[in-house]
């Protein structure tokens, strides 16, 4: 018989021990590109700990914009539209939400879905939330 590939996964493993599983394509094919690039902004923020907020969000949009071939520009305006925040006003409750002193960036993400593509949207956005919350007690060292 031959062996072929059925499903593909990406495990997240938290320095709290706990690890999840996510179906490679329903993590997030089926949302619409703004969330999807928010998310990936979020999602390499998370990923580098250690930098300073601003250095990591642009090395974020950066690397987005790769991944998705589009410019930087297109993507800032997902957070500035999408969001209506400033970029300097993300980084500063992205930084606050990753220290655990504020929420508010909960409530701004799930704002954000749209209705052609809602459910893949909330979806991706609660699995994001989850692994924001998780990475709240991992140390994050300042580096100016």
């Amino acid at each position: 018989m031959e062996k072929r590939i059925v499903a593909q996964y990406t495990m997240y493993v938290y320095n709290t021990g706990a690890v999840v599983l996510v179906k490679k394509e329903e993590e997030l094919s089926e949302c619409s590109s703004s969330i999807r690039q928010i998310a990936g902004i979020i999602n390499y923020v998370v990923d580098h700990p250690g930098k300073h907020i601003h250095y990591r969000v642009t090395a974020g949009v950066n690397s987005v914009a790769v991944q998705e071939n589009v410019r930087t520009a297109s993507v800032h305006s997902k957070i500035t539209k999408k969001l209506d925040l400033s970029m300097q006003e993300f980084k500063i409750m992205l930084a606050e939400y990753l220290d655990g002193t504020s929420d508010a960036l909960e409530e701004v993400l799930r704002g954000a879905c749209v209705a052609r593509t809602k459910q893949a949207d909330e979806v991706a956005v609660e699995k994001l939330i989850c692994r924001m919350k998780e990475s709240r007690n991992a140390p994050q060292e300042e580096i100016s």
